[in-house]
């Protein structure tokens, strides 16, 4: 078999493979996006309920953090801002 030959039949092989993997990649994102987040969150979930603090009170508390988030940031951002 020629060197041009073989080149040309293993470019088609990969062109084949390469369709058949992108024809299918909605399905595997869509696989791993089910697996990923909505695992995750049931985990979390599961974790927030067994922790025994109502949420409103971890929803309280993650507010105030998120505050003093901000005001921090927002102190860093003017301060470097001066220098």
């Amino acid at each position: 078999m020629k060197h041009s030959r073989r080149q040309w039949l293993i470019d088609r092989q990969l062109a084949s493979v390469g369709h058949e993997l992108r024809d299918g990649l909605g399905d595997w994102l869509t696989r791993r996006h089910n697996r990923g987040v909505h695992g995750q969150g049931k985990m979390a979930r599961k974790t927030l309920e067994d922790c025994g603090v109502p949420l409103p009170e971890l929803r309280r508390e993650w507010e105030l953090q998120h505050k003093a988030q901000i005001s921090v940031r927002a102190r860093e951002y003017s301060v470097n801002r001066l220098c």
